[in-house]
């Protein structure tokens, strides 16, 4: 009988602890208001508008840029990725940040948000894309083989901001 108190009493241990780690973890990606300067602070100056950075991708490729947009999608698990749209909502593009640098909270979805960072284009084989839709589908938890995923030729390309700042309104 004293073993199986033993026994309890390490679990429920493991578990609490577990979960606060798991709690603290997620706080930034819980808070409730997300107004604020994430990342480096820095004085806004919004360069481009989302359209015109990507209709003139081929001369901004490296280069530092601001952009401003309203947030329509944040990373469901880690908060290491907004998507942001124009205000047509006609062109999108995703912000990302370093792993656990920035946590993007989910109360971000529909704010305004200036983000700066280096403008980049990822190239990707057919397999890397086939597993980057695999990856957003289980992040939103959705399962699907990759035999499933059909890729087309916008699929082989992303335009991102890998960022360094950013302010959410």
């Amino acid at each position: 009988m004293h073993f199986v108190f033993k026994y309890i009493f390490f679990i429920s241990f493991v578990i609490f602890f577990s979960c606060n780690s798991d709690l603290k973890d997620n706080a930034g990606l819980l808070k409730s208001n997300p107004t604020g300067f994430y990342g480096e602070s820095y004085k806004p100056d919004v360069n481009y508008d989302i359209s015109s950075l990507l209709n003139d991708s081929d001369d901004l490729i490296g280069e530092i840029v601001e952009v401003q947009g309203r947030v329509t999608e944040v990373c469901p698990l880690r908060g290491c990725w907004v998507k942001i749209s124009d205000i047509s909502k006609k062109e999108t593009i995703r912000v990302k940040v370093d792993d656990g640098e920035i946590i993007f909270p989910l109360s971000a979805l529909d704010r305004i948000i200036n983000v700066k960072g280096i403008f980049k284009k990822i190239l990707f084989t057919e397999e890397q894309a086939i597993n980057w839709k695999v990856h957003l589908a289980e992040e939103k938890g959705i399962p699907i083989k990759p035999e499933m995923v059909i890729i087309n030729e916008e699929d082989l390309f992303e335009f991102r901001i890998d960022c360094s700042s950013a302010q959410i309104f």
